[in-house]
């Protein structure tokens, strides 16, 4: 004899009965093999893994570059003395060099600039050949070079420039006008390395 409750009883029917339909509409899904089971685990680890090296690249940092220092002598043709030295840097913080007129003969249209790049790396300098310091008369700028360099600064006036080696230089000298060039090759309104 069943000493169970009937209420417990019934309960217990209806619970087989609703365990029983819904196997029947919902059959137990079939057993995975192991083989299939870990496949999900290695996709998982090999995602995880995947993000664990892409992730921190945007967020990476560079290595900087040890301070360097850059100095030399920067000289303008035409005579006009240098009045200021922008340095355009690449990798490091751009900036005005510090600069002085060096105490020699024939120094006035020569100046000796220092500057500290930050990063290293390559620069131009920009050399205001004439006038003021707030006001030059010439921007004349270099290729990017690295290290330090000096400089030779062509400000002379392109049309006097051709007026001299052509009229002036080969007719007075023939073929030793060409030695005469004022430019000393360096284009005009540009600042070669020199040295």
């Amino acid at each position: 004899m069943d000493y169970t409750p009937s209420v417990l009883r019934s309960t217990q029917r209806s619970h087989s009965t609703l365990t029983e339909s819904a196997l029947a509409t919902h059959p137990p899904a079939p057993r995975q093999s192991r083989r299939r089971r870990r496949r999900p685990a290695i996709r998982r680890k090999l995602i995880t893994a995947l993000i664990g090296l892409v992730l921190p690249l945007p967020f990476a940092t560079t290595a900087q570059a040890a301070p360097e220092e850059i100095h030399g002598e920067i000289g303008c043709i035409n005579n006009a003395s240098p009045v200021g030295v922008w340095v355009q840097a690449a990798r490091s913080k751009s900036g005005w060099a510090d600069w002085k007129v060096p105490v020699h003969l024939g120094g006035t249209s020569k100046v000796d600039y220092t500057y500290t790049l930050n990063n290293g790396g390559p620069y131009q300098v920009h050399v205001g050949c004439g006038g003021r310091p707030q006001h030059w008369d010439n921007d004349i700028h270099s290729d990017n070079v690295e290290g330090p360099h000096d400089f030779l600064c062509n400000d002379i006036n392109p049309i006097a420039n051709e007026v001299w080696n052509h009229m002036v230089a080969e007719e007075l000298f023939g073929v030793f006008g060409k030695l005469l060039d004022l430019s000393r090759g360096v284009p005009d309104n540009h600042c070669n390395t020199v040295g």
